[in-house]
């Protein structure tokens, strides 16, 4: 009887607390929309960073939290990791960061993906609220889950594209 029990019990654990990426029934969707909404973060940032006049770049990694269908749209909340960095002799020069929860909506036409919006989540008091107002109540659960978890690190990435060394230094950026 135990076992039906505690089959029970992780089925309850994951409607409450919302599947993870490997739970999820579509893993093949995320691997057609991730590129997608990745390419789209990096050459659209929220702000400026502090290498901006230096011709940085920017790295993102993601998490997809939960994915809705409205119409002809899916709306893909998310967690991300983003760095913005420069090649400096040799070295990654890092510059400006972000992390936290985000909303992409997506136009859907013949499996074609378009990012159409992206809403960040606010900063301070209205962190919270804000969260709550972009993401379904499990979305918001996993959220908070996901933003105590570290996202892959964006360095490898960005030295990888700059043709720096896999051991290069990651150094200031100034």
């Amino acid at each position: 009887m135990r076992g039906p029990l505690l089959l029970a019990g992780l089925v309850v654990g994951l409607v409450l607390t919302g599947c993870s990426e490997e739970a999820d029934p579509r893993p093949e969707l995320h691997q057609r929309i991730l590129p997608v909404i990745e390419r789209h973060i990096e050459e659209h940032p929220d702000f400026d960073g502090v290498l901006a006049e230096r011709s940085s770049s920017w790295f993102c990694s993601e998490h997809i939290v939960e994915i809705r269908e409205r119409g002809d749209q899916l709306l893909v909340g998310l967690v991300v990791n983003c760095d913005e960095y420069i090649a400096l002799d040799g070295a990654l020069g890092a510059g400006s960061g972000y992390r936290g929860p985000k909303l992409v909506t997506l136009d859907v036409d013949d499996d074609v993906y378009t990012v159409a919006s992206v809403e960040s989540a606010k900063d301070g008091a209205a962190h919270w609220a804000s969260v709550e107002a972009m993401f379904t109540p499990a979305g918001v659960r996993a959220v908070f889950d996901r933003e105590s978890h570290e996202l892959e690190n964006t360095a490898a990435s960005a030295k990888a594209a700059f043709g720096l060394a896999p051991d290069a230094p990651v150094i200031p950026g100034r």
